[in-house]
């Protein structure tokens, strides 16, 4: 069993890929995830989050991982935030590194 989160990754573009050419086809063609209108939102909400990022500076490790926790659902009964899994892809990706 997959999860999701495995098998997809975000572009810096705002589009969802994957490396797995099926599921890839199914983003696009059945699922239409990249279509300009999304694609455009994610990249809007990455780069805002971001910036708000950058004004607070260089953050601890454990401000990022509850901030991680917030925007998969951990706060607010468990709701999510439109567009919420670019700003968790990131990160994951950021708090993976050295």
């Amino acid at each position: 069993m997959h999860h999701v989160e495995d098998l997809v990754r975000f572009e810096g573009d705002g589009r969802i890929v994957s490396k797995d050419p099926a599921f890839d086809s199914e983003l696009n063609e059945v699922l239409n995830l990249n279509v300009a209108f999304l694609k455009n939102n994610r990249k809007a909400t990455l780069k805002a989050f971001q910036a708000a990022l950058a004004k607070r500076g260089e953050l601890p490790r454990r401000v990022l991982d509850r901030w991680l926790r917030e925007w998969n659902g951990a706060s607010h009964a468990g709701e999510l935030q439109p567009f919420c899994q670019v700003v968790v892809y990131w990160l994951r990706k950021r708090l993976a590194r050295p």
